[in-house]
């Protein structure tokens, strides 16, 4: 069957019901600077076992004809970044196109000052490096810049070549894929990227939780080098650090965070952190993420002592009180306290996103120098689009914006 090519849309919505504020007088203030947002594919390709990568390039993102039903019958796939929210096709990671559908959603979007790229799939593997500079010349065209989420965008050949260090068995595909693909040096690409650049956040978290981005080579060791490189080179960067703030630092490295590393980096090069909180919405990421199980946060949340874990249904504070440390939120659990180790981290000035407790954080992804905090009970619902294949919308009513 011959395989559709499908074009990169900017879509309405990014952050959910986080982008507005009602005050009480009434008036709705923007909060979040991300209206606008699009992915590179339909799936991501950091569900691909870096020994099936050269496999899926030669097939134009696609598993040989028959390969997909038998790797899922042998186990092989499923290799997602576990606490993932995104639900994206495993057997289809073939770059979108950047062509006249995408210049006709700039206009009918405005033309947005501001677009996030890197949704549901991450944009900064070597495989989409052509669709991700014809999309950046149309950003210059039109004025807009960018805030790329990744962990797989290296600094030029060189960081390409140096994922073979970090990847199971040494294997050098993404190297080799980034020669097939003639990305320039490090040098080469931050200037070529640097005007449109709004941020360039690399998303850290746990190795053992992101088996195929890790089998590639792209470990968070691997995204905080690439990461000081374009810092270096003036790119607004900065490290992205996804973990539980309701337990300690300690804990979070006990249970596998690569938040000292960050922490590490950014004392030796002065790179920007941001604390993304750690949501619970599934019991296989909650039972290896978190200090306490999926069961015990659930039981937890509602005021119910957990005998067998000492921090449960709460921590100790300064004070002698106890406090539950998550609350349920929608379909996750979130939460509802901020440990004292996390506290300090905010004040010398690190930036916060989300929802912890009753209270909204964010600090403008470092686009702008500013903190703000908000009751979480001030967030405006809005009317989102639910995006279909190819650019299509349809309203599907009043509620949390919801990306598809």
């Amino acid at each position: 069957m011959k395989k559709r090519i499908e074009s990169v849309i900017i879509r309405y919505g990014g952050k959910a019901r986080t982008v507005q504020r009602q005050l009480d007088n009434g008036t709705v203030e923007e909060v979040c600077l991300i209206w606008y947002s699009t992915d590179f594919a339909r799936g991501c390709i950091s569900q691909v076992p870096v020994e099936m990568l050269e496999e899926v390039v030669r097939n134009n993102g696609y598993y040989a004809e028959g390969n997909l039903k038998k790797y899922a019958n042998q186990g092989l796939l499923g290799q997602k970044c576990i606490y993932c929210y995104a639900t994206t096709v495993e057997g289809n990671t073939r770059p979108k196109v950047v062509n006249k559908k995408t210049r006709k959603s700039f206009a009918d979007n405005g033309y947005p000052a501001i677009i996030r790229i890197g949704v549901s799939t991450d944009p900064g593997h070597p495989y989409y490096y052509g669709t991700l500079m014809d999309f950046l010349g149309l950003c210059k065209e039109f004025s807009s810049r960018v805030i790329i989420t990744t962990k797989m965008l290296p600094f030029g050949i060189e960081g390409a070549k140096e994922t073979a260090r970090f990847a199971r068995d040494n294997n050098p595909a993404v190297g080799n894929l980034a020669e097939q693909m003639k990305i320039p040096s490090g040098k080469d690409l931050a200037e070529n990227v640097q005007p449109v650049i709004g941020l360039l956040s690399y998303s850290i978290g746990y190795n053992h939780a992101e088996p195929g981005a890790v089998s590639q080579g792209f470990s968070n060791q691997w995204r905080i080098n690439q990461a000081e490189r374009f810092y270096k080179k003036g790119i607004n960067t900065c490290l992205t650090v996804t973990c539980d703030v309701a337990q300690s630092i300690e804990s979070n490295l006990e249970h596998g965070s690569a938040l000292d590393q960050a922490l590490n980096s950014r004392k030796k090069t002065g790179i920007p952190i941001r604390i993304l909180p750690l949501r619970a919405y599934k019991p296989d990421a909650a039972d290896r993420l978190y200090a306490m199980g999926w069961y015990a946060i659930q039981r937890a949340s509602q005021g119910c002592r957990v005998m067998d874990h000492f921090q449960s249904p709460g921590a100790l504070c300064e004070d002698g009180t106890e406090r539950l440390l998550y609350q349920k939120y929608g379909a996750h659990y979130i939460p509802k306290y901020l440990h004292p180790d996390f506290q300090r981290l905010m004040e010398q000035g690190i930036g916060f996103c989300g929802g912890i407790g009753k209270t909204e954080y964010c600090d403008k992804c470092t686009i702008e120098d500013a903190r703000i905090t908000f009751p979480r009970d001030e967030l405006v619902k809005l009317e989102g689009v639910k995006v279909r294949a190819y650019g299509s919308g349809k309203k599907f009513g009043k509620g949390q914006m919801k990306l598809f």
